[in-house]
């Protein structure tokens, strides 16, 4: 049976990613031969918003999936742009090249996926010419709780903190929260004003 689109497209900053974002990631994949992951704020200095780099975004998408499903899903980071239209541009440029790489499509058939969570949602309604795919929010937590109850930890209270969140991300992501809680860039991270 042939997959409805040739790529399907997922945009988010993913700080950190979690299992409603994996949820997401794996309805993309029933739909397409290939996912592609916009990793937004990719060039930004770390930030209580904004902690990791998009090389640490795309490890924990992949330590979540299965060695099949990674296989098929390629990361775009990208710059923020003050410009939407530069922005849509550079996605679309971003989204076509890869398509031209992994599967050596020059007209690919392209389908965005996502959900309208609040205002931030906007950006979804900015690519007519791809099939929107509006998915259900699947989870009551955002990546900014697991961030903010992270950031507002101690050391001492991380284990318990992080468990608290053992149904709402991939046990990978709360490794990965908790080792990098024991580095100095998380004790600069918490210095920093909210």
């Amino acid at each position: 049976m042939q997959a409805p689109s040739d790529i399907t497209v997922f945009i988010g900053r993913f700080q950190p990613f979690h299992n409603g974002h994996l949820c997401i990631v794996r309805q993309a994949l029933g739909m397409a031969q290939r996912v592609v992951m916009v990793l937004g704020s990719s060039y930004a200095s770390s930030s209580r918003k904004n902690p990791f780099s998009w090389q640490e975004r795309a490890a924990l998408v992949q330590q979540a999936l299965s060695p099949a499903e990674r296989a098929r899903v390629d990361f775009l980071p990208l710059h923020d742009y003050r410009d939407d239209s530069q922005w849509v541009q550079a996605v679309r440029a971003g989204v076509h090249q890869l398509a031209q790489q992994q599967l050596g499509l020059n007209v690919p058939r392209v389908a965005l996926i996502g959900h309208f969570k609040d205002d931030s949602s906007y950006y979804l309604r900015y690519f007519h010419e791809w099939k929107l795919v509006s998915v259900p929010r699947n989870s009551p937590i955002d990546a900014s709780h697991i961030r903010n109850a992270w950031l507002a930890s101690t050391m001492e209270n991380m284990p318990a903190t992080l468990a608290a969140f053992a149904d709402d991300a991939p046990a990978s992501t709360l490794q990965f929260l908790l080792d990098w809680s024991r580095t100095p860039a998380f004790a600069a991270l918490q210095q920093q004003a909210l």
